[in-house]
């Protein structure tokens, strides 16, 4: 496997710690992350920690992951800070975000907590990313990880509204209200280019090599034998013409070309 994005937040930095303007006011909505991300089964994409920034203390907070087309949770995550208005980022066991037949083609993917179940005032927002692309010609570098970020997930921030969701079920999407709030969160990806899929997909395509590759084993295995007996001559005799390299047969280079027909470019 290539890696594509490694421990990549949303975004860096936070909102200013003592602005009482960036403190979230517990609503009884369910907030979060609205996540779209590339529908590539060899892309594998995953959630490697939370990020938490909240007024107060927050003990066994517990994070939702929906997807649009199934009504209960895929997963729930249970976080905790430990210092009151400081930012955390918290490991947990990764959370997929793969695009499987599990799903239905599409949707998109959608993190976040409810806010009644917040202690204390609620969430710090960074009111320093608002979820749009940056300027290229004042912030190349910004700019630039936002895009190689977009590449493989989109994010957007949203809200529902108390009163139209079931806790515990996926809610009517066209409820959601899109803005640009963090509500104290941030995720961290990770992303890996794999061909596991594609190859248990072409499979035949790998059958001649795979076989050439045992032939060019058992022969090495039958060289190096150290039996004594007739039938292990014979086969010293036989694999050493498959193995020479002026013989007709010469497996080491037909193992060497099979492999360079199934060499596939990662580098993009």
């Amino acid at each position: 496997s290539k890696s594509l994005l490694t421990d990549t937040p949303i975004y860096n930095g936070t909102g200013a710690l003592q602005n009482i303007n960036n403190y979230v006011p517990n609503q009884n909505k369910f907030v979060g992350f609205e996540l779209s991300t590339i529908q590539n089964r060899d892309v594998n994409l995953s959630i490697k920690k939370i990020g938490l920034h909240f007024v107060d203390i927050q003990t066994n907070l517990k994070v939702y992951v929906y997807h649009s087309s199934q009504l209960e949770p895929l997963q729930t995550v249970t976080v905790s800070t430990s210092a009151v208005k400081s930012f955390v980022w918290v490991d947990i066991t990764d959370i997929e975000l793969n695009y499987t037949d599990t799903y239905a083609s599409g949707g998109c993917f959608y993190i976040g907590y409810y806010q009644e179940d917040i202690t204390g005032i609620g969430a710090i927002n960074n009111d320093r990313f608002n979820f749009n692309a940056p300027c290229l010609s004042c912030n190349r570098t910004g700019r630039k990880y936002w895009d190689n970020f977009n590449k493989f997930v989109t994010v957007n921030s949203f809200s529902v509204a108390d009163g139209n969701f079931t806790k515990g079920e996926l809610w009517d999407e066209d409820d959601n209200q899109y803005g640009n709030n963090t509500y104290g969160l941030n995720v961290s990806f990770s992303a890996e280019c794999t061909l596991n899929n594609f190859i248990c997909e072409n499979s035949q395509m790998f059958a001649k090599g795979l076989l050439r590759q045992a032939e060019l084993l058992f022969c090495e295995y039958a060289i190096n034998t150290s039996r004594t007996n007739e039938l292990a001559e014979r086969l010293v005799n036989i694999a050493g013409i498959n193995l020479d390299s002026d013989g007709l047969l010469d497996l080491q280079k037909q193992v060497d070309e099979e492999i360079t027909a199934s060499n596939f470019d990662l580098s993009d």
